[in-house]
């Protein structure tokens, strides 16, 4: 997104809470582009990923096509493993 003359980049950890601050940010800046938030970089990292014990509860409504193979789309989901 360009704004004031610059564009706004987001790398944020591949989870609900990574993703609920992306989704934040485009919620004023809409055009907001994520970077290594994507299936491939997910899977990449595979052997570093863990449960989610507590993952936020807010609707994620401003994901791209490619972030939306990356976390799980329930709100209500307890514990999740962000690589299954």
């Amino acid at each position: 997104m360009r704004r004031f003359g610059c564009e706004i980049h987001h790398w944020g950890d591949i989870d609900r809470h990574g993703f609920a601050i992306l989704d934040e940010l485009r919620s004023h800046h809409g055009r907001a582009a994520s970077f290594l938030m994507d299936r491939k970089t997910l899977l990449a990292f595979r052997p570093l990923c863990g449960v989610e014990d507590t993952p936020t509860r807010r609707d994620l409504q401003w994901r791209t096509a490619p972030e939306l193979g990356s976390t799980p789309t329930s709100r209500t989901t307890r514990s999740t493993h962000m690589c299954s």
